[in-house]
């Protein structure tokens, strides 16, 4: 994939995710999947990953040490979010929200190193 679909790809997800997680959320009961303890956890890691990886493939072509903007980058992203959760209705910050979307970021990251160095060869 070229780079302007990796940067195309990360600016659609990260839209995404600031729609899931700035919408106001639900008052009268909590969606079904919330039966499973601390799910959400896991899908704030999960939407996390994806973010990282995308952008961190956006940035292949570039020169290396490119890894702080992406840390930060989700750093800002994740605090920024739960931040703004407070003022929503329906919704509250989490800290151990944040803490799992940093985990995502890392995962993030560690995958695309993976990828840069096993599936895309390097010329």
């Amino acid at each position: 994939m070229s780079e302007k679909k990796w940067i195309g790809s990360a600016v659609m997800w990260t839209l995404l995710i600031l729609y899931l997680l700035l919408m106001p959320g639900e008052q009268s009961s909590d969606p079904w999947w919330y039966f499973f303890p601390h799910i959400d956890k896991l899908i704030h890691t999960g939407i996390f990953t994806v973010w990282s990886f995308l952008v961190g493939m956006s940035l292949l072509d570039r020169e290396n040490g490119k890894t702080p903007v992406v840390t930060i980058l989700g750093l800002v992203l994740a605090i920024v979010t739960e931040v703004a959760q407070a003022f929503i209705d329906g919704r509250s910050a989490s800290t151990l929200d944040a803490l799992a979307d940093m985990i995502g970021v890392l995962v993030g990251i560690v995958a695309t190193f993976y990828v840069k160095k096993n599936l895309i060869s390097t010329k």
